[in-house]
């Protein structure tokens, strides 16, 4: 077997197992806890389906510009919005909606 199609089928059960865990999560967990905590969970959750999509997660910001982790919540971000991936990009780094 091609060591991509290995990569392949060893990915596919994390990321259902992931889907199912986030919808646990939403459906169990988002309703007792805080902003703080469904902010910490997304941003968890979308590193890990990041990572479990082989994808690896760098920011450049422009010179002068702050980082999108340490910018607060309530700001409007404006991207280019590419693929259904860029969405957990994006929130692996500062929850979004």
């Amino acid at each position: 077997m091609p060591a991509a199609a290995l990569r392949r089928a060893l990915r596919l059960p994390l990321v259902v197992g992931l889907l199912f865990g986030g919808l646990g999560t939403v459906l169990l967990l988002f309703p007792l806890g805080g902003a703080a905590f469904r902010r910490g969970a997304i941003r968890t959750w979308s590193r890990w389906l990041c990572a479990a999509c082989g994808v690896r997660l760098s920011e450049q910001p422009a010179p002068g510009a702050r980082s999108l982790s340490t910018m607060p919540p309530g700001r409007m971000l404006v991207a280019n919005h590419v693929s259904w991936l860029d969405i957990f990009a994006i929130n692996a780094h500062c929850p979004a909606s």
